[in-house]
């Protein structure tokens, strides 16, 4: 006679397999070394991957932000936002700053979800809800990145009307706060009124941001970079991938062009009064 393999384990019971404490095994699940899954309030594991785990590599290290991506992607597409949310703490348990997550992680994460909806890998519907869930991550995490003090100055940031894609240019509002910076976060598909009466309104305004991601929207982009000059002499940054490179952005009356949230922070931060 010969023991029966059970179906599944339950996290405590893979945590005495394994002579760890039952937190240590909770660790092993956030940061995806071991895989396991939610059944009410209970965690289950397969023995299958409890021994690829005991005889796996799982002491590599988790805090590169690659390991992660695939995870944030799986768990977007399928709805599951606690899943989701794991995800993230268990990136910010290891080596990986709020600030890494969301340029090494979120973001290919974004575009890899774009390029499968572009390939009809994806359709809309399921497009649509893991950029919800993934805006409310977002939103989660963003407290983070606040700052005490005195602020740099204060950047206008938003998209131009007909743009409604909205997750890329929230995050770069969060990392240039986190650089000290106060940010007038407009969103997305602002109209070029509104862009104006935030610059003539905003306390030590130093710049205006504006983020692009159609390649169909430049008339409604130079329109805006006009009327805000007429208020405002601050320099103006284009980025995002509406852009396609310095000439064109300059073509479109901006002063510059920041491919990334990293060289927007760059240029505030050099141009700063």
């Amino acid at each position: 006679m010969t023991d029966e393999v059970p179906d599944s384990l339950t996290l405590q019971a893979a945590a005495d397999e394994l002579g760890v404490h039952y937190m240590t095994a909770y660790r092993y699940v956030r940061i995806g070394s071991l895989h396991a899954t939610k059944r009410g309030k209970i965690w289950e594991v397969d023995p299958v991957d409890l021994r690829a785990f005991q005889e796996g590599s799982h002491e590599t290290t988790p805090s590169d932000p690659d390991l992660w991506v695939d995870r944030f992607v799986s768990r977007a597409i399928s709805g599951d936002e606690a899943g989701l949310w794991d995800v993230v703490t268990g990136a910010l348990d290891t080596k990986l700053k709020p600030a890494d997550v969301y340029i090494s992680v979120i973001g290919p994460a974004l575009r890899s979800i774009g390029d499968e909806w572009s390939a009809g890998r994806l359709d809309v519907a399921q497009e649509h809800r893991a950029s919800k869930l993934v805006g409310r991550v977002i939103a989660r995490l963003s407290p983070r990145f606040r700052t005490r003090g005195v602020k740099k100055g204060t950047i206008v940031l938003g998209s131009v009307q007909g743009d409604d894609h909205e997750l890329g240019g929230t995050m770069v509002a969060d990392l240039l706060r986190s650089e000290g910076f106060a940010v007038d976060d407009l969103g997305s598909n602002v109209p070029t009124s509104s862009f104006v009466h935030a610059c003539t309104e905003s306390d030590r305004l130093i710049g205006v941001a504006i983020a692009s991601y159609l390649e169909s929207n430049d008339d409604q982009i130079r329109a805006a970079i006009a009327a805000i000059a007429t208020t405002t002499a601050v320099p103006i940054v284009l980025g995002g991938p509406g852009i396609r490179d310095e000439d064109h952005a300059q073509n479109l009356g901006a002063t510059a062009h920041a491919p990334t949230a990293s060289e927007a922070i760059a240029f505030f931060s050099s141009n700063k009064p």
